[in-house]
């Protein structure tokens, strides 16, 4: 596992995968997966630095940051980022 260093978080961004809604010839709704996915403010926090305050922003929170925060680091075929802790700009309530 990747230990970040400092006042630094490792976190995983939420993506959001888009569906088509469209109306067959019955009037049914389907529902097309779409290939897209698009990146959000969200991110799960993976692990935390020594010093970033955990009363704060505790470990496994999911939280938002901002929009062109960090470094993109890959770890046994996973995407993650590396971030100060300053570019937390909300802990979201589970």
């Amino acid at each position: 596992m990747i230990h970040p260093l400092g006042n630094r978080l490792l976190v995983k961004k939420v993506t959001v995968k888009e569906t088509k809604v469209e109306m067959a010839g019955s009037g049914v709704k389907l529902d097309i997966p779409n290939t897209n996915e698009r990146p959000t403010h969200k991110a799960e926090v993976v692990e935390l630095g020594p010093e970033v305050d955990v009363d704060l922003i505790p470990a496994h929170a999911l939280v938002l940051v901002t929009a062109f925060c960090g470094d993109e680091v890959e770890h046994d075929r996973e995407l993650f980022h590396i971030i100060n802790a300053e570019d937390v700009l909300a802990v979201i309530d589970r």
